[in-house]
């Protein structure tokens, strides 16, 4: 549960707002009951999303107002919330799932060996490992992509000395494993009652992800309702201390974006930069009609750019961010 509260008090006003948000989990075994609710200054209790869900042996299925928390989030279109059905992947349920968005590392020993790895002359990891063909438990090993040297001792006899080159990045799918979701049903909004209202248009959700290499993925996503359709595509690196995310979209009258999201390091320097850009010049809305109650996938035309630097500084974090704003006459 969380809560917020603002007010003034003034000789010939007083003014004030508050709102009580809670989060309702009630589970039984793989089943959950999910609720997200709010309680605000005008004695008014709404529901955002209502719904059951079952999740289980990498699998999750939910049915009910459902919120827009996918296991991929869209660059450029809009959330919306529905009353339907989602089905999909979940990582919920892996017992590796220290492991899961990391390169498996295999060795092989003819008997019980000491197994070390270094990453830079740094020891990451030291264990016993038995006989055989064995995976080493890479779960506390650092996030990006980097050589790792291994040796393998008999005793205090180095047997073996191996390079592999490392991936470990929580924007990479599972190496063994493509992930997908769909989601569809009623588009809602919320309104006066406690739940949301249907405005009479059906969305469907669709994606999936998987990598292409050791430290790069793919993922594609598509958003339609009868009027509009949306794809996306992104492509994402993770490099040693540098990664780089690359996002298309093409939707229908003609609109098209463009999304280019990177960081890296320069000496001490941590460097990010995000650029977005959507052209939508068929975007319009009924003057007639409500603004809320319309059904738009995507804005209109727009730009976003920014530059942000951070490094450590007398002990803690010094942060410094541009924000780089066209205007209409540029």
């Amino acid at each position: 549960m969380s809560a917020v509260t603002s007010g003034i008090t003034a000789s010939d006003d007083d003014q004030s707002s508050y709102s009580l948000f809670g989060n309702t989990l009630l589970g039984w075994q793989e089943n959950h009951l999910v609720a997200n609710w709010d309680y605000n200054q005008d004695s008014r209790f709404q529901i955002d999303a209502f719904y059951l869900e079952r999740d289980a042996r990498g699998l999750q299925m939910g049915a009910g107002y459902l919120d827009y928390s996918g296991m991929m989030t869209p660059e450029f279109s809009r959330s919306q919330q529905v009353f339907g059905v989602k089905l999909g992947s979940s990582m919920n349920s892996r017992l590796d799932i220290a492991d899961v968005n990391s390169t498996p590392i295999r060795i092989f020993t003819t008997g019980r060996r000491r197994v070390e790895v270094f990453r830079d002359n740094r020891l990451i990891f030291a264990g016993s490992v038995d006989a055989g063909s064995q995976e080493i438990d890479t779960g506390s090993f650092p996030q990006g992509s980097y050589q790792v040297t291994i040796r393998i001792y008999d005793g205090p006899v180095l047997e073996q000395e191996i390079t592999r080159f490392f991936t470990k990045s929580v924007r990479l799918p599972p190496s063994d494993e493509i992930i997908w979701y769909l989601e569809g049903g009623e588009m809602t909004e919320r309104n006066q009652d406690t739940l949301p209202e249907s405005i009479g248009e059906w969305l469907l959700k669709v994606g999936a992800a998987g990598r292409v290499t050791d430290n790069s993925s793919i993922e594609l996503r598509s958003s339609a309702t009868r009027e509009q359709q949306v794809v996306e595509a992104e492509y994402f690196h993770q490099g040693d201390e540098w990664d780089i995310a690359i996002t298309g979209m093409a939707g229908s009258d003609r609109a098209r974006g463009f999304a280019l999201e990177t960081a890296f390091s320069v000496g001490p320097v941590y460097l990010s930069y995000y650029h977005q850009r959507l052209w939508n010049d068929e975007f319009r809305l009924d003057q007639d009609a409500e603004e809320d109650a319309q059904v738009t996938l995507l804005e209109e035309s727009y730009e976003n750019r920014s530059l942000s630097a951070s490094m450590e500084f007398l002990g803690g974090e010094l942060v410094g961010q541009l924000f780089l704003q066209p205007t209409d006459d540029r």
